[in-house]
């Protein structure tokens, strides 16, 4: 488009109506328009508060916000973008339209226009996923690209998340603004629930450097969109610009997923890792079941660092959602260190949980990744786990009972009773180890010891293992019930039941019986004829 020169006291400043788009709202073509001014002069120059509007081939003057021109001064030779908008009604043709400069009102001076500068007509561009687009503005020119979209539950609602790249193409490095979001799908207005995220705290961008930030918000689940309009402002002390903006129809919901038994990595500078299933099994019970998962996850940092906070939702076939409590540590893990995460959600009983998929995002909140032990406000980089879940049968003997991450062998156990008396003392000799290679949580199992003695009588106890069972070999630990096992007991067995107890719910690891040893004590009259 051609550019204007215009004087301001004995100086010379060449304008031009660098780019011009719409689209349509209701009934409204929403025009966004992009004003180059240059500083043709020796000295710096203060640009006149002109007065904008849009001229209509009806006759119409339609006022422009020109906020952007107030306190502009231009050293020698300088450029700025300034980016303007104008809502025009779309019952007036919008491809006869002018951009119209006013010099500023001054007592007893009669105004003129000072410039008029034909608007084309230009439908706004849509962006494709993984396509990048040029945009430019004040702060230079950058290679835009919407990388990810996706949609996902969130408390009663959804939460959508772009990822966007922004790539410099300066041959000189570029300050970031401090940027905050407008979102729209539809016709619904999101942005008093978005946040950005930018994981890296990255704020400079170096020549051809890439940064990659999410902007997410909340929207109800029952609403349906096909037009999403993502809009970043420049936030100063004195107005709100816009930095670039992304409108796209392709919303193709992205979900990743693994198959079952695979990995998948976390890419996020600083929290890179490797993610995979352990194991999943189902605790049952009698108006719902509760789905377990154990995940092994590998640092792939070269330094000690401290994990992502996952968030996770398991998913049925039908795109049931069912949000997931996570357990993990919060300690710095060693490069190629291993943490072991626990996942758990309680289910319907007629859930399917052979058909489970769990959906594992990195949390986020207040526009940055959640601290390890911090509630999350959202998620980013969500990808699909397939499961493969199994049941834990019970083992015929207590020689080897896992409870990962500790392993328990019960050796040898045997119960003593003395003839007459009401006291029967058991105890067990056991190993018990702790893999060392993993960093867990707090840990929220339970070992309960249920032993059953010859009346048919059950006692139980709960153990904890590392401080009622101590770590190592060749260790014991005994227990004494009380019944009237004098009248009623000469020999046979107790049965010890071990169960894993996770949330209330139990699962049986094994049984063994143990023999009981009968003592005769010899009466009064005996132990003088043997003197």
């Amino acid at each position: 488009m051609p550019s204007k020169k215009i004087s301001i006291n004995h100086s010379t400043i060449e304008t031009q109506l660098k780019s011009a788009s719409v689209f349509a709202e209701n009934d409204t073509g929403k025009w966004s328009l992009q004003f180059r001014v240059k500083n043709l002069g020796e000295k710096s120059l203060k640009l006149p508060a002109y007065e904008l509007s849009i001229r209509t081939a009806e006759g119409y003057s339609i006022p422009v916000n020109a906020k952007a021109f107030e306190n502009v001064t231009l050293k020698p030779l300088e450029e700025k973008l300034i980016d303007l908008e104008a809502d025009v009604p779309l019952n007036m043709k919008q491809n006869m339209l002018q951009l119209q400069l006013m010099e500023p009102a001054m007592e007893g001076k009669v105004r003129f226009p000072t410039a008029y500068y034909k608007i084309p007509y230009a439908q706004e561009g849509k962006s494709h996923l993984g396509l990048e687009n040029i945009i430019e503005n004040s702060h230079g020119k950058f290679g835009v690209k919407l990388s990810l979209y996706q949609r996902l539950p969130w408390g009663d609602g959804d939460q959508i998340a772009a990822r966007i790249s922004i790539r410099n193409t300066k041959d000189s490095a570029v300050q970031l603004p401090e940027l905050k979001a407008m979102v729209k799908a539809g016709m619904r207005d999101l942005s008093s629930t978005a946040q950005i995220v930018v994981p890296t705290d990255q704020t400079t961008l170096a020549p051809n450097e890439t940064v990659e930030m999410y902007v997410l918000a909340k929207v109800p689940y029952s609403y349906n969109f096909n037009q999403l309009r993502i809009e970043l402002q420049e936030v100063s002390e004195e107005k709100v610009t816009k930095f670039l903006s992304l409108k796209t129809n392709a919303l193709n919901n992205v979900m990743n997923q693994v198959a079952a038994g695979e990995s998948y990595r976390i890419s996020t500078p600083g929290k890179k890792a490797e993610i995979r299933e352990r194991m999943s099994t189902v605790y049952r019970g009698n108006s719902s079941n509760l789905m377990y998962t154990e995940l092994e996850m590998t640092s792939q940092e070269t330094r000690y660092s401290r994990q992502a906070q996952l968030v996770a939702y398991y998913k049925t076939p039908d795109n049931e959602y069912f949000e997931a409590e996570i357990n993990q540590s919060a300690d710095k893990t060693s490069p190629n260190g291993k943490n072991l995460v626990t996942v758990w959600s309680k289910l319907p009983l007629n859930v399917n949980t052979s058909e489970l998929v769990l959906y594992i995002g990195e949390g986020v909140s207040n526009g940055k990744l959640t601290a390890l032990g911090e509630e999350s406000t959202g998620s980013i980089n969500t990808m699909g786990l397939a499961l493969r879940p199994r049941a834990i049968d019970p083992a015929a003997s207590l020689g080897n009972v896992e409870l990962f991450p500790y392993r328990l062998s019960i050796t040898r156990g045997e119960a003593e009773l003395s003839k007459g008396k009401d006291r029967l003392d058991t105890v067990i000799h056991y190993n018990l180890s702790r893999d060392g290679d993993y960093e867990t949580g707090e840990y929220e199992h339970k070992l309960i010891m249920e032993i059953i003695d010859p009346t048919g009588q059950s006692t139980e106890k709960t153990l904890t293992l590392g401080t009622d069972l101590t770590i190592g070999s060749n260790k014991s630990y005994s227990i004494t019930l009380n019944n009237n096992f004098g009248k009623n007991v000469s020999g046979g067995a107790v049965r010890i039941n071990l169960y894993d107890e996770f949330q209330g719910r139990r699962m049986l690891l094994g049984s063994q019986s143990y023999p009981i040893i009968y003592e005769e004590i010899p009466s009064e009259g005996t132990d003088k004829a043997n003197d």
